[in-house]
């Protein structure tokens, strides 16, 4: 893009273009160079380039075409070798189906560094490759890359280019070095760029949502975003595309942002500035969150299709009474559901009539997988009318049948989940039998208010109390009593204690739960000097309550 590059030379500095943006609004000075990065005068003339490569053959698989490709010569190991050389060698003896015997003797005539050149093996390849790996970077360098990592920083590059490609070629020797499997080479690539990042676009990218994809991606966005301020375009509108997801500022989930994040800090294991992989190791209450889940069976697998449960309540089904034909059946309703599903043994016992139809793969909330091609249609009877409906039959469907959202939307279906009905259409209102208390329920809730009985009984003052109480209430909202003044000798000390910070991941929900309160009239605004400072308190259903600080008070 040749605006692009116009408009790069110009305003390209030594700092990070997006640290830079993001930290101060500007952009960075102009007189500057394409990289922050010294370049090595390395240019050779033609003639030299041409004496300085042999050229080769290569078989371009089931085309049988045959490109020319040019090897360097090795005239000196430790200038001339390099990964990325013997990479290309590589390539090209696997095109041409060459053996390791084959690729050991002609790369050892490559190699015109005659006093290193006695050393080396010439029959095998493989044991003269780790010969060379091992003289271009011995082991002891090891130490050395691994403290190079940690000092490459963003604030010393251009483009976020410039940045992941001096880390990745790092890694890739460190790999080398350290014979590391893909896995850890990918940790370590992936650890190295989060601690360089500058803190503004470590924020960046937590805000846009993309720090848990793999780092490739993240690069892919931030170049987006890096050309986006070039450019001057709008920066609210970068999407980044991965796999079957899209991604933008405005289609993030609530990302926790950590205040002051620290370069020194960064947690392996979850990918945040919060802590670091020592800290976490260290959290006793770390096994628990992270420990593997319990295997399931394939029926608890499917059954995650219409059914959530939790350790302190199992939800049951939402399901209606109805007729499948002339035959009584209870109907589950499940709005996550495309299609209507019915058991292919049901289907079978109806003596239904079974049409071909085009194969459709269903994925349950499990993760399982089942592809059918056949479908039944009939008529359900719901209370006195009649739906023509039409199934998709499934050998492993945890209930009988399913009425999906194909049903819903097609009759106009409302669920009323407060007073536990589904209306189909205009008139047709059927009770939900999820929503009936069970017999257990009914049974808690009588005790509870025998209890409650028992306790005013007991104790009569209890009972006095709770009259009053109810007839200067009409709603359960702050006392309705009379104003009062209080007059003190002395006066008093102000509350000298500060405010409590909020933190960014409660700031949202904590005005919500404070407007709520105001609309309610149980709290308003105060500006008396004796107010107490507030925080809120998360609870074990994750919502927020607001708890007042008396410590100054009581002191």
């Amino acid at each position: 893009n040749k605006t692009f590059k116009s408009k790069q030379s110009h305003i390209l500095s030594g700092v990070s273009i997006v640290e830079n943006y993001l930290s101060s609004g500007r952009l960075p000075g102009r007189n500057a160079t394409l990289s922050s990065i010294a370049k090595t005068n390395t240019t050779k003339t033609t003639s030299e380039i041409e004496q300085d490569y042999y050229e080769f053959d290569k078989k371009v698989r089931d085309t049988g075409v045959t490109v020319k490709i040019k090897i360097l010569r090795i005239k000196d190991v430790r200038v001339d070798l390099s990964l990325g050389e013997l990479a290309r060698f590589e390539s090209l003896a696997f095109s041409n189906g060459w053996t390791d015997e084959a690729m050991g003797e002609l790369y050892y005539e490559l190699i015109e560094d005659e006093v290193i050149k006695e050393t080396l093996t010439k029959t095998s390849y493989k044991k003269l490759r780790e010969e060379l790996v091992e003289i271009l970077h011995p082991k002891s360098e090891a130490r050395i890359i691994t403290t190079k990592l940690d000092t490459i920083k963003q604030q010393n590059f251009t483009t976020i280019g410039e940045f992941f490609k001096e880390i990745k070629k790092n890694v890739e020797i460190l790999g080398v070095v350290q014979k590391l499997t893909q896995k850890e080479f990918d940790r370590i690539l992936t650890d190295s760029f989060h601690r360089g990042l500058g803190t503004s676009t470590s924020l960046k990218i937590l805000d846009a949502g993309v720090s848990d994809l793999p780092v490739l991606d993240i690069v892919k966005y931030l170049k987006k975003y890096e050309e986006g301020i070039i450019l001057q375009n709008d920066l609210c509108n970068i999407t980044l595309i991965n796999k079957d997801r899209s991604l933008t500022q405005h289609q993030r989930s609530n990302p926790i942002l950590t205040t002051n994040p620290s370069y020194n800090k960064w947690c392996s294991i979850h990918k945040m500035r919060s802590h670091n992989t020592r800290e976490c190791s260290l959290n006793p209450n770390r096994t628990s969150n992270n420990s593997p889940q319990p295997t399931r069976t394939p029926e608890q697998t499917t059954r995650s299709l219409i059914i959530t449960e939790t350790k302190k309540k199992t939800l049951t089904a939402i399901e209606i009474n109805g007729k499948i034909d002339s035959t009584p059946a209870l109907l589950t309703v499940d709005s996550g559901a495309d299609l209507n599903y019915i058991l292919e043994k049901t289907a079978e016992d109806l003596n239904l009539e079974i049409e071909e139809t085009q194969p459709t793969t269903l994925v349950f909330g499990g993760g399982a997988k089942e592809t059918s091609n056949r479908k039944v249609t009939t008529n359900l009877l719901i209370n006195g009318e009649k739906y023509y409906t039409e199934f998709l039959i499934l050998k492993n469907l945890p209930v009988k049948l399913i009425l999906g959202n194909d049903f819903l939307i097609r009759n106009d279906c409302r669920i009323n989940f407060k007073q536990g009905t589904l209306q189909i259409g205009e008139s047709n209102v059927v009770n939900l039998n999820g929503t009936t208390p069970s017999a257990e329920e009914v049974l808690e809730a009588r005790l509870s208010e025998k209890a409650c009985l028992t306790i005013i009984e007991a104790y009569p003052a209890l009972n006095k109390i709770l009259k009053h109480y109810m007839s200067v209430n009409n709603t359960f909202t702050h006392m309705n009593v009379k104003p009062a003044t209080f007059i003190v000798k002395e006066p008093l000390p102000t509350i000298q204690s500060k405010g409590y910070p909020i933190p960014y991941k409660n700031l949202k929900r904590g005005k919500e739960e404070i407007v709520r309160l105001q609309k309610e009239n149980i709290i308003e605004p105060s500006e008396s000097p004796y107010t107490s400072p507030a925080f809120f308190r998360k609870k074990k259903n994750n919502d927020l309550r607001l708890i007042l600080d008396y410590k100054n008070i009581n002191n």
